[in-house]
């Protein structure tokens, strides 16, 4: 984007460029109070997946390493958080978050805390990420690689002639794919399997 601006000072690619930055990202369950599903019926006993920033994560932090507030993630005497916005999309802060004075159990409803167990063991980190099948990473990689193959056969194996960087020895190449004894390739290949 700088490239497409040149030497113009003010204008939307020079700005769009310097917003542009990674950010750390964090990821919790959390339980969000008085929160209604669809059909607007109590749906807090389920909880969601937050997602937040750096500010909110080094607050976290804090009151962790603080200890003065105890385990305030505890099911039975921890203590909500609360959440203060100021400002909107990227520009929104969080600075005034707190963390609640009395600790109290999440619910004190038995039924409702049993409902929130059950749901927090369904929730797994891994429905966030959809990971894509090995086969379907090797045929991309192929295709990318070596455009001028066709893609027909869903059983390619990567040509011998993909150049990057070194010249591949043929010999190498040709005694590894002879070797059917190369268990550490085996196992880097069970371990991304389970992926």
């Amino acid at each position: 984007l700088y490239a497409l601006a040149g030497d113009q000072k003010e204008c939307e690619e020079k700005t769009i460029a310097a917003s542009i930055s990674a950010r750390d990202r964090y990821v919790s369950r959390v339980v969000v109070r008085g929160r209604k599903d669809e059909k607007g019926e109590d749906a807090e006993v389920i909880p969601v997946f937050y997602e937040y920033g750096k500010t909110i994560f080094e607050a976290l932090l804090n009151f962790i390493k603080s200890g003065e507030f105890g385990n305030f993630l505890s099911v039975a005497e921890g203590r909500d958080f609360n959440l203060v916005k100021s400002g909107k999309g990227r520009n929104a802060k969080y600075a005034g978050s707190y963390l609640a004075g009395n600790q109290t159990p999440v619910f004190s409803d038995k039924e409702k805390l049993k409902k929130l167990l059950e749901e927090l063991q369904k929730m797994d980190y891994k429905q966030l990420i959809e990971f894509t099948p090995l086969e379907d990473m090797k045929k991309a990689l192929n295709e990318y690689f070596n455009p001028d193959t066709g893609s027909n056969d869903s059983e390619e194996k990567p040509s011998k002639t993909v150049k990057l960087g070194a010249p591949v020895n043929e010999k190498i190449l040709e005694k590894k794919e002879d070797d059917d004894s190369n268990e550490d390739g085996d196992d880097i290949d069970n371990i991304l399997s389970q992926f």
